[in-house]
């Protein structure tokens, strides 16, 4: 019983990517503050902050993980409801190869969601009998589906969520986005930390030599297969030193630092911009809210903040300003707006956590602290909410419709005995 209890009430794992996050935020205000340019989107440009603007902004990154972290630690002692029973792995497996099917073959034949400012289309433009069938398809997020399979089965050796990995691995190369890869990788290893601690620890040396030579060679070539996605020339990674691409892009691309410090440059500049763009102070908030609509309605009116702060920024292109970045253009616009940012932020992650315990499962808990640190770097909050409710939805219609066939099956084999 007391084992039981201590594994319900470890935290680990989410607290070992606590400080993942955290050494991102720490290495790339180190590489600003010490080579005076910018990461990720804004690499090798000039920072013309003082040290002290970019210490400010340092602290401001670090801050929502540590939030996150603490209202995590508050619902991880919260009992399980138990409102929605999960049902059985082969079941929620069938629902996700069904929703798989479904994107990879719209990407293929209409460019649905595929991230490409020349070429890729919205769910709008689909046929009408398409659009209203992909608006309730499109609810259920595969990427999510998949965290949820694997908190389900537990297991390193199960051979069906290594099928499911391969299917997202190839709906990312058609979409021309690898980040769906990465929630799922650190999943992964959130979910089994033990077990790689364990390992790690009995051959400490071996592994952090392997490390120290793997890594390098790892980010290269995944920055080589994005080349190769993108077929862009001008990004390629031979342009690149060794420090501009494991901190400078690397690093960068999981840190939203560059982009809060870039923001803090143009504060002045941001309400103009906002005025130019005719952004409505409920821009963003409609914006985030169009996970509810998006597949009905062209949604290309509501304007992400990546507009305001990206001079060059394209239709479908993202650029991913982190949770800060969308607080702080808010207070630049007017105050009020910086302080509801704030709290609709603090309220979505409330609510995900919230709905994580309807479910008899302790580690979906551990699960969204997971998705809520990518969603806090790339400054969207509210869609894990509206995924673990549809997820929740789903699952209860399920549980509701499989004893109405097992009786049906039952009264089919007697009716055939007698």
């Amino acid at each position: 019983m007391i084992k039981n209890e201590m594994i319900l009430t470890s935290h680990k794992g989410p607290k070992f990517l606590l400080q993942i996050f955290l050494a991102f935020c720490i290495v790339s205000y180190l590489y600003v503050a010490l080579t005076g340019t910018y990461t990720m989107s804004f690499i090798r440009i000039k920072s013309l902050l003082s040290q002290w603007d970019l210490f400010l902004n340092f602290i401001f990154n670090i801050a929502p993980f540590i939030v996150l972290f603490l209202i995590y630690k508050y619902f991880k002692k919260k009992p399980q409801k138990n409102i929605v029973k999960l049902p059985s792995s082969k079941i929620i497996g069938g629902i996700l190869l069904c929703a798989f099917v479904w994107n990879i073959l719209l990407m293929l034949i209409f460019d649905l969601s595929v991230v490409d400012g020349q070429k890729g289309a919205l769910a709008i433009t689909l046929p009408t009998p398409l659009r209203v069938l992909n608006y309730f398809l499109a609810r259920i997020d595969v990427q999510i589906g998949c965290c949820i399979y694997m908190a389900i089965v537990n297991s390193i050796r199960n051979k069906f969520q290594y099928l499911l990995f391969g299917l997202l691995f190839v709906m990312s190369s058609i979409s021309h986005s690898l980040g769906y890869m990465a929630v799922v990788f650190f999943w992964f290893i959130v979910l089994h930390y033990d077990k790689f601690q364990s390992v790690f620890n009995k051959h400490k040396l071996f592994y952090v030599i392997a490390i120290f030579f793997i890594v390098p060679l790892s980010v290269k070539y995944i920055y080589v297969l994005r080349d190769e996605i993108w077929r862009d020339n001008r990004g390629a990674t031979s342009n690149w030193t060794t420090s501009e691409l494991l901190i400078g892009r690397f690093v960068g691309r999981l840190c939203p630092y560059s982009s809060s410090c870039k923001i803090m440059e143009e504060k002045n500049d941001i309400p103009r911009r906002a005025q130019e763009m005719q952004y409505g102070i409920f821009q963003y908030q409609m914006h985030e809210l169009s996970y509810l609509y998006s597949s009905m309605v062209n949604t290309s009116e509501y304007r992400d903040y990546g507009q305001m702060v990206d001079k060059d920024f394209k239709p479908r292109f993202f650029n991913l300003v982190g949770v800060p970045a969308v607080i702080q253009i808010g207070w630049y616009q007017k105050s009020w707006v910086g302080v509801m940012n704030l709290f609709t932020i603090l309220l979505f992650w409330y609510l995900s956590f919230k709905v994580s315990t309807f479910f008899n499962c302790e580690r979906i808990k551990d699960m969204t602290f997971c998705i809520l640190c990518f969603m806090t770097h790339n400054g969207f909050y509210s869609s894990l909410f509206f995924s673990l409710a549809v997820f929740s939805f789903v699952f209860l219609l399920v549980n509701s419709i499989l004893p109405i066939i097992k009786r049906h099956n039952e009264k089919h084999i007697n009716h055939r005995s007698c």
